[in-house]
């Protein structure tokens, strides 16, 4: 895997250079500034769920096995 590959997938990168990629300082962060800034520009870092499953669909997929029925 090559330097331009390893910088896509930052798991398998070293910190010091996914750091320098996003310009951030490794030691000090980001300003509180900066901080808002990317916030604002990218929203927050959290991902998105799937609605759970109702208690009565759930009920129901146990039916969709064929081995239920035997």
């Amino acid at each position: 895997m090559g330097a331009e590959a390893a910088l896509r997938d930052p798991s398998r990168t070293d910190a010091l250079a996914v750091a320098k990629e996003l310009a951030v300082d490794a030691r000090l962060g980001l300003s509180s500034t900066e901080a808002r800034l990317r916030l604002a520009r990218a929203g927050p870092n959290q991902l998105h769920t799937e609605p759970p499953v109702s208690a009565w669909r759930h009920f129901l997929s146990q039916f969709q096995d064929p081995l239920v029925y035997l």
